[in-house]
Parts: C-alpha cells; sequence; structure tokens
C-alpha cells in the first residue's frame, strides 16, 4: 500500500519539477547544457529518493511483518 506521507512528498517534487522545467523551457523555448544538466541532476536524484523509499520501505514493512507473527505467536501461546 501506498502511504499518504509518500503520496504528498512525491507529489510536491513532481509539481516542483514541472514548474522548474516550464520556467526553464518558457524563458526562451530552448534548453541549454546547464539547463539540461539541472534537469538531469533532478531526475537522478527523486530516482535515488525512489530507491532509498523502496529500501526504508521494504524495512518497515518487514518490522510491520515480525511484529505481526510475535503477536500471533504470544496469542497461542496463552491460548494453550
Amino acid at each position: 500500500t501506498i502511504k499518504k506521507e509518500t503520496k504528498y512528498i512525491e507529489n510536491l517534487i513532481v509539481i516542483l519539477c514541472t514548474i522548474v522545467f516550464y520556467a526553464i523551457v518558457d524563458n526562451d523555448g530552448v534548453i541549454t547544457t546547464y539547463e539540461g544538466i539541472a534537469l538531469l541532476v533532478m531526475a537522478i536524484l527523486y530516482i535515488l529518493y525512489n530507491i532509498v523509499m523502496s529500501k526504508v520501505g521494504n524495512k518497515l514493512d518487514s518490522d510491520e511483518v515480525s511484529e505481526i507473527e510475535a503477536a500471533e505467536a504470544a496469542k497461542k501461546v496463552t491460548s494453550l
């Protein structure tokens, strides 16, 4: 499942990138080398953000599974 905070952050990043891209293109209709590098850096940072969030999300998911398994094991012990 996608958490509300993640959707908020990613939507904010996409809106910010869209505004920057519009400002670059609206200036003269041509993307210069420096502007292209800036857009490339922003794309790389976004990809790295997604990789990090994926790893953090997987770790959190495994922690939640461990907690659920521990609770189920405790229920089995108390029901015996």
